[in-house]
């Protein structure tokens, strides 16, 4: 049956917003991936050395090695690939890209409440304080996102979607409330950001009064990190809060969730390749630090060293 002249210009429109939204995530994977390339040599240098054990290298290399394959899902799943897929391999790229994305933003996240645990000296009771917390945030947020993405089906490109060589299409079930489900997460996300963010400044400024290079690294990075997701997440609460005019959500919501991406993982790579890079054991911060994430053996701990921790401790001068 011929399209009507409204409903061939509904379709280009919505083609036009898919089209321009695949070219905001081409230019989100473009950039972390020139990213990548310029500081391969620090991560061969740096990262690579580490024993697998230590913390830093697993989240670092989940962070930007899980990124490969979620590249090369969403290039089957959105780009005109004119790919064979059936509508049960649609959704099993859509599971399978979903469970990749959450697991490279939680390493990200992790990066940094690791931080903090750190800087609190890794003590049990903190620990315990810091999972329990991390927990009471991921698990509903994740069954809620779930919840969400359960709605979701693949559908059968029409004709005109075939003809520019889309495979998968994806739609809600009738009735779903998937935006809800989303909304609801974005502000839980805010809130454990938020107060995260809360807490690793009462941590750095009140506990630790002396200024040393690690401790200016998790300041820069951390801070950036902290201030550009509370942004992005607070204008992409504002953006899906219902009656909340937008001239096209669609585009506005792909460029929100592009930006958080590239703050997540850049800024968390960033933190993991400057700590390492500055690691000397002169404070017991770092100490802890050094222990928990990352290695240094290039810097042996010489009695030197231990007089200088003793003296960072206390405030005074020790004389061996």
């Amino acid at each position: 049956m011929a399209l009507t002249e409204t409903e061939l210009a509904a379709k280009i429109t919505g083609l036009n917003d898919s089209r321009t939204a695949d070219n905001l995530q081409l230019a989100m994977w473009t950039a972390l991936f020139y990213y990548y390339i310029t500081t391969y040599d620090e991560e061969v240098s740096r990262i690579w050395p580490q024993p697998f054990k230590k913390v830093g290298k697993i989240l670092f290399l989940i962070t930007r090695y899980s990124q490969i394959p979620q590249l090369f899902i969403w290039l089957s799943w959105f780009l005109p690939s004119r790919g064979p897929w059936s509508l049960k391999g649609c959704i099993v790229l859509f599971e399978l890209g979903t469970a990749l994305e959450v697991l490279s933003i939680g390493c990200a996240e992790v990066s940094f409440w690791i931080c903090l645990y750190a800087l609190l000296e890794g003590k049990r009771k903190y620990f315990a304080i810091i999972v329990l917390v991390w927990l009471g945030f991921f698990i509903p947020i994740q069954t809620i996102q779930w919840m969400g993405f359960a709605t979701y089906i693949a559908i059968e490109p029409g004709p005109f979607d075939r003809a520019y060589g889309y495979s998968c299409r994806y739609a809600n079930t009738p009735g779903a409330q998937a935006a809800k489900y989303e909304l609801v997460t974005l502000y839980m996300a805010l809130a454990r950001t938020i107060l995260f963010m809360i807490a690793s400044v009462v941590v750095i400024f009140v506990r630790y009064r002396r200024r040393n290079s690690l401790l200016t690294v998790i300041r820069r990075e951390g801070g950036m990190y902290y201030i550009c997701s509370s942004l992005v997440l607070f204008f992409a609460c504002v953006i899906r809060t219902p009656g909340f005019p937008v001239e096209n959500p669609y585009i506005s919501r792909t460029v929100i969730k592009v930006l958080r991406n590239l703050a997540q993982y850049i800024f968390a790579e960033r933190l993991l390749l400057q700590m390492q890079k500055t690691v000397y054991k002169t404070t017991r911060a770092q100490t802890a630090m050094s222990t928990l994430v990352f290695d240094d053996d290039n810097v042996p701990k010489t009695e030197k060293t231990v007089d200088h921790e003793l003296s960072g401790l206390s405030g005074r001068t020790v004389h061996s």
